[in-house]
C-alpha cells in the first residue's frame, strides 16, 4: 500500500492588504495544516508543495522568479484575492470590467461534484480580481462568465 503524504503548504499573506490576515484565520479555524511564509520564504520554496498567496499584493522580481522555477517543477500555486503578478502561471487574464465581485455568485462549471460541495448550487464571492481564462481549467464562474 502506498504511503499517504500530506501536501506541505506555505501560506503568504499580503502585508499591505488589511483584509488578508483573515485568510490565515480561516485556514487555522478550518484545521488546514500550513506554515506561515514570510518574504524570505518566497525566495526558497523547496520545502513546500503548495504556495497559497492570500490577499492583494505584489512580489519582488527575485520572488517571482523563484516561484516560477518552483512551479515549473510541478508544484502548485493558489491565489486568493489577487494574482501577485502570476497571471501566466495561473492561466488567466485580468479584466477591466468594472464589476465588483463581492456582489456576485460563483457557480460550478460541471456536475462532477469533485470540487464543489453537494447541494450548493452557488456560493457568494467576496472580492478578488476579475479575470477570464487563458489556459486555466475553470471549475467555477460568475453569471458574467468571469473566473
Amino acid at each position: 500500500m502506498a504511503e499517504l503524504r500530506l501536501a506541505r503548504i506555505a501560506s503568504y499573506v499580503a502585508p499591505d492588504d488589511q483584509y488578508a490576515q483573515y485568510f490565515r484565520e480561516a485556514l487555522d479555524h478550518a484545521g488546514l495544516l500550513h506554515q506561515p511564509a514570510h518574504d524570505s520564504t518566497l525566495e526558497n520554496l523547496e520545502d513546500f508543495d503548495v504556495l497559497l498567496l492570500c490577499g492583494k499584493g505584489s512580489l519582488t522580481s527575485a520572488q517571482l522568479e523563484e516561484i516560477r522555477v518552483w512551479h515549473s517543477r510541478g508544484n502548485a500555486i493558489v491565489c486568493a484575492g489577487g494574482t501577485f503578478g502570476l497571471t501566466q502561471e495561473l492561466g488567466i487574464e485580468e479584466c477591466e470590467s468594472g464589476v465588483h465581485l463581492s456582489s456576485s455568485y460563483l457557480s460550478p462549471c460541471d456536475d462532477s461534484g469533485t470540487l464543489w460541495p453537494e447541494n450548493a448550487p452557488q456560493t457568494r464571492f467576496f472580492g478578488g480580481v476579475v479575470a477570464s481564462a487563458a489556459g486555466a481549467k475553470v471549475f467555477a464562474k460568475t453569471e458574467g462568465g468571469f473566473v
